[in-house]
């Protein structure tokens, strides 16, 4: 009989899975291998060149403070946002409600005028953009303000340091990262590494802004595989939402073009036997991994049930100890 219970990942899952745990194995990735024991990988960039920039403690809480007010020096921005929202006459102030004491006024204005500035991290967002071709695609160590695009035209598209900021400062996502990484954890958070652990389990989290590289991906294209024991077992559309008619004719050659790269490419670089790879394929059938989430409910299975993904594992493993006895 099989079982659908959902392990939980750990630590060591989770913290593998953050951008800045996998980026290197990823680029230049035939300078890392031994060419007299393994043939050279097809592509020696199998992800979109990007920046890691660590974040100061001041700017994570900043990200948490309410509201959305840019830092001095990073006021420029390319969506509809006011540069300073108080210069917009739709802005709301205490002076507008007549309700309020003055004293209410007072502490109001006060709050209004509290600055943030960091000038060295935004020097090193504007070097990094004008490095990576003069736009960026911006996340933190798992998670990218996706639901935050209404505030920036729709895109995650970012030319200035405001761009950036406006961005994780709307995003839901972000405050996840920062608040709730481990919050699905079967382990707590605290307690001590005991002799059979490891340092990284009682690691704090050094929290990164990671710029990509900005590229205009069609969301047909890109597809969630399901990686269980190290094999490939299922594969989705991203964008499970909408329907495109050429998938349904090209989905064999698809899945060829994202076997082959995961045989070549991930297989045996990626260390956790069990997780999940966002890729893209382009219009020359070349493959680019996104990201890496860890195998669990707590990211999404887009067009298959966490049940359904649990049940295929475990008849996989169930077929190999056949094998073996």
């Amino acid at each position: 009989q099989i079982m659908t219970t959902i392990d939980k990942p750990s630590k060591h899952e989770i913290l593998s899975c953050q951008f800045s745990s996998w980026y290197p194995s990823f680029r230049n990735m035939n300078s890392k291998t031994n060419k007299e024991e393994k043939e050279p990988y097809k592509n020696n960039n199998a992800t979109m060149k990007s920046i890691i920039l660590p974040l100061p403690s001041s700017f994570v809480e900043y990200l948490l403070t309410d509201g959305v007010q840019l830092p001095v020096g990073a006021t420029k921005v390319s969506s509809f946002v006011p540069s300073d929202p108080r210069d917009g006459d739709d802005y709301w102030s205490s002076d507008d409600d007549d309700d309020d004491d003055d004293e209410e006024n007072d502490n109001s204005q006060e709050e209004e005028q509290q600055q943030y500035s960091f000038p060295e991290l935004t020097n090193q967002i504007t070097s990094s953009i004008n490095t990576l071709g003069g736009a960026v695609l911006p996340k933190l160590n798992w998670s990218c303000p996706k639901d935050a695009t209404w505030v920036n035209n729709g895109t995650l598209k970012c030319r200035t340091p405001g761009d950036v900021f406006v961005l994780l400062k709307s995003s839901d996502f972000v405050m996840h990262d920062l608040s709730l990484s481990f919050d699905d954890d079967d382990a707590d958070a605290d307690v001590d590494v005991d002799k059979n652990g490891s340092e990284e389990e009682n690691e704090e989290i050094k929290y990164e802004l990671v710029l990509r590289k900005w590229c205009h991906l069609h969301p047909s294209m890109e597809f969630r595989c399901f990686v269980s024991n190290h094999d490939l077992v299922a594969i989705s559309q991203r964008d499970h939402t909408n329907h495109f008619p050429h998938l349904s004719k090209n989905y064999l050659s698809i899945r060829c073009t994202i076997l082959d790269f995961f045989d070549d490419t991930i297989q045996d670089v990626f260390s956790l036997p069990n997780y999940v790879v966002d890729v893209y394929v382009d219009k020359n059938d070349r493959v680019w991994i996104l990201d890496f989430n860890v195998w669990g409910s707590q990211t999404d299975s887009l067009l298959f049930d966490w049940t359904e993904l649990v049940s295929l594992q475990q008849q996989q493993q169930q077929q190999q100890d056949a094998i073996l006895h």
